[in-house]
């Protein structure tokens, strides 16, 4: 039983990304792969809060992923391409 969203490719350094499919996987992100040299934007605690809300059924999957997009675009690591 997963929470399967359309892909969010982030860059974890300059020259890798990594593509995000799912709540589970985009809350570990971050939680524990956030760019540790990427200074976290006001949007990452309405991010993480929006992806474990989904996790526990109090939230849904398109706003985890809404959330998580801006995060990881307000820090200049969403990959557009």
């Amino acid at each position: 039983m997963g929470h399967p969203f359309p892909r969010v490719s982030v860059w974890e350094t300059a020259t890798a990304s990594r593509g995000l499919t799912d709540v589970e996987g985009a809350a570990h992100w971050l939680l524990e792969r956030w760019p540790a040299k990427v200074r976290r934007p006001r949007s990452y605690r309405p991010a993480l809060k929006a992806c474990l809300a989904a996790l526990d059924g109090s939230g849904t999957v398109d706003r985890a992923r809404s959330a998580l997009v801006k995060a990881a675009a307000d820090a200049d690591i969403l990959d557009r391409a």
